[in-house]
Protein backbone atom coordinates (compact mmCIF):
# COMPACT_ATOMS: atom_id res chain seq x y z
CA UNK A 1 0.00 0.00 0.00
CA UNK A 2 0.74 3.65 0.04
CA UNK A 3 2.98 5.17 2.71
CA UNK A 4 0.09 7.24 4.06
CA UNK A 5 -2.22 4.26 4.66
CA UNK A 6 -2.76 3.41 8.27
CA UNK A 7 -1.92 -0.05 9.48
CA UNK A 8 -4.73 -1.93 11.16
CA UNK A 9 -4.41 -2.78 14.80
CA UNK A 10 -5.05 -6.30 15.97
CA UNK A 11 -8.70 -7.26 16.65
CA UNK A 12 -9.94 -6.34 20.09
CA UNK A 13 -7.67 -3.31 20.44
CA UNK A 14 -9.17 0.12 20.13
CA UNK A 15 -7.31 2.85 18.32
CA UNK A 16 -7.54 6.33 19.79
CA UNK A 17 -10.66 7.84 18.25
CA UNK A 18 -11.41 4.71 16.22
CA UNK A 19 -13.66 1.70 16.58
CA UNK A 20 -12.82 -1.75 17.94
CA UNK A 21 -11.99 -2.84 14.36
CA UNK A 22 -9.19 -0.30 14.27
CA UNK A 23 -10.53 1.84 11.43
CA UNK A 24 -10.91 5.61 11.49
CA UNK A 25 -14.62 5.73 12.39
CA UNK A 26 -15.25 7.50 15.68
CA UNK A 27 -17.50 6.06 18.35
CA UNK A 28 -20.32 8.44 19.26
CA UNK A 29 -21.74 8.30 22.72
CA UNK A 30 -24.82 10.27 23.76
CA UNK A 31 -24.12 13.11 26.14
CA UNK A 32 -25.57 12.65 29.60
CA UNK A 33 -28.56 14.91 30.10
CA UNK A 34 -29.48 16.60 33.37
CA UNK A 35 -32.30 14.97 35.31
CA UNK A 36 -35.66 16.22 34.07
CA UNK A 37 -34.22 17.33 30.73
CA UNK A 38 -36.60 17.17 27.82
CA UNK A 39 -35.25 17.59 24.31
CA UNK A 40 -36.72 20.55 22.43
CA UNK A 41 -39.79 19.70 20.38
CA UNK A 42 -39.42 19.77 16.62
CA UNK A 43 -41.10 22.51 14.63
CA UNK A 44 -44.16 21.45 12.69
CA UNK A 45 -44.13 23.05 9.22
CA UNK A 46 -47.93 22.78 9.09
CA UNK A 47 -48.56 25.06 12.09
CA UNK A 48 -48.72 28.21 9.98
CA UNK A 49 -51.08 26.59 7.49
CA UNK A 50 -53.36 25.53 10.34
CA UNK A 51 -53.34 29.06 11.73
CA UNK A 52 -54.23 30.52 8.33
CA UNK A 53 -57.11 28.04 8.01
CA UNK A 54 -58.60 28.58 11.48
CA UNK A 55 -62.39 28.91 11.29
CA UNK A 56 -62.86 31.09 14.38
CA UNK A 57 -60.88 33.26 16.80
CA UNK A 58 -61.39 30.61 19.50
CA UNK A 59 -59.96 27.90 17.23
CA UNK A 60 -57.02 30.14 16.43
CA UNK A 61 -56.26 30.77 20.10
CA UNK A 62 -56.50 27.01 20.78
CA UNK A 63 -53.94 26.39 18.03
CA UNK A 64 -51.53 28.92 19.52
CA UNK A 65 -52.03 27.44 22.99
CA UNK A 66 -51.36 23.94 21.60
CA UNK A 67 -48.16 25.06 19.91
CA UNK A 68 -47.05 26.67 23.17
CA UNK A 69 -47.97 23.61 25.25
CA UNK A 70 -45.89 21.38 22.98
CA UNK A 71 -42.86 23.60 23.55
CA UNK A 72 -42.65 24.74 19.91
CA UNK A 73 -43.31 28.43 20.25
CA UNK A 74 -45.32 30.14 18.94
CA UNK A 75 -42.76 32.19 17.08
CA UNK A 76 -43.05 35.48 15.19
CA UNK A 77 -44.22 33.69 12.01
CA UNK A 78 -47.08 32.06 13.92
CA UNK A 79 -48.07 35.32 15.62
CA UNK A 80 -47.93 37.27 12.36
CA UNK A 81 -50.13 34.69 10.63
CA UNK A 82 -52.51 34.75 13.60
CA UNK A 83 -52.75 38.56 13.54
CA UNK A 84 -53.59 38.40 9.83
CA UNK A 85 -56.17 35.66 10.37
CA UNK A 86 -57.79 37.47 13.30
CA UNK A 87 -58.06 40.57 11.11
CA UNK A 88 -60.08 38.52 8.62
CA UNK A 89 -62.15 36.59 11.16
CA UNK A 90 -63.08 39.21 13.71
CA UNK A 91 -61.64 42.56 12.72
CA UNK A 92 -58.96 44.97 13.74
CA UNK A 93 -59.61 44.93 17.50
CA UNK A 94 -58.70 41.25 17.86
CA UNK A 95 -55.71 41.63 15.54
CA UNK A 96 -54.37 44.57 17.53
CA UNK A 97 -55.05 42.72 20.78
CA UNK A 98 -52.76 39.89 19.69
CA UNK A 99 -50.15 42.34 18.36
CA UNK A 100 -50.12 44.14 21.73
CA UNK A 101 -50.05 40.95 23.80
CA UNK A 102 -47.58 38.89 21.73
CA UNK A 103 -44.52 39.79 23.76
CA UNK A 104 -46.17 39.40 27.14
CA UNK A 105 -48.09 36.23 26.30
CA UNK A 106 -45.67 34.35 24.02
CA UNK A 107 -42.36 36.17 24.37
CA UNK A 108 -42.56 37.16 20.69
CA UNK A 109 -41.46 40.61 19.59
CA UNK A 110 -43.59 41.73 16.64
CA UNK A 111 -41.71 42.43 13.40
CA UNK A 112 -42.59 44.18 10.14
CA UNK A 113 -44.80 41.29 9.03
CA UNK A 114 -46.75 41.35 12.28
CA UNK A 115 -47.33 45.09 11.99
CA UNK A 116 -48.25 44.78 8.30
CA UNK A 117 -50.88 42.19 9.23
CA UNK A 118 -52.31 44.53 11.87
CA UNK A 119 -52.27 47.51 9.48
CA UNK A 120 -54.06 45.38 6.88
CA UNK A 121 -56.70 44.47 9.47
CA UNK A 122 -57.25 48.18 10.08
CA UNK A 123 -57.40 48.75 6.32
CA UNK A 124 -60.18 46.17 5.90
CA UNK A 125 -62.18 47.93 8.62
CA UNK A 126 -61.57 51.46 7.34
CA UNK A 127 -59.62 52.36 10.50
CA UNK A 128 -57.16 54.68 8.78
CA UNK A 129 -56.23 56.58 11.96
CA UNK A 130 -55.18 53.35 13.65
CA UNK A 131 -53.29 52.23 10.54
CA UNK A 132 -51.32 55.49 10.50
CA UNK A 133 -50.70 55.18 14.25
CA UNK A 134 -49.30 51.68 13.69
CA UNK A 135 -46.90 53.07 11.06
CA UNK A 136 -45.61 55.58 13.61
CA UNK A 137 -45.38 52.85 16.25
CA UNK A 138 -43.33 50.68 13.90
CA UNK A 139 -40.82 53.47 13.51
CA UNK A 140 -40.66 54.08 17.28
CA UNK A 141 -39.94 50.36 17.71
CA UNK A 142 -37.04 50.63 15.26
CA UNK A 143 -38.83 48.82 12.44
CA UNK A 144 -38.84 50.15 8.90
CA UNK A 145 -42.29 50.29 7.30
CA UNK A 146 -42.38 48.61 3.90
CA UNK A 147 -44.27 49.43 0.74
CA UNK A 148 -46.93 46.99 1.97
CA UNK A 149 -47.20 48.95 5.24
CA UNK A 150 -47.71 52.26 3.45
CA UNK A 151 -50.09 50.86 0.83
CA UNK A 152 -52.31 49.27 3.48
CA UNK A 153 -52.38 52.48 5.53
CA UNK A 154 -53.18 54.60 2.45
CA UNK A 155 -55.93 52.19 1.40
CA UNK A 156 -57.56 52.36 4.82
Amino acid sequence: GEAWEREREPEGRRAAGGSARGDARAVRRPRPQPTGHRPPARRDPHDTARIKAAKSPAALHRLLAGIEAEGRGPNVVHVSAAVARLGKLSGWKSALGLLRGAERRYGVTPNEYTYNAAISACEKSGEWERAVALLAEMEREGLVPTTISYNAAISA
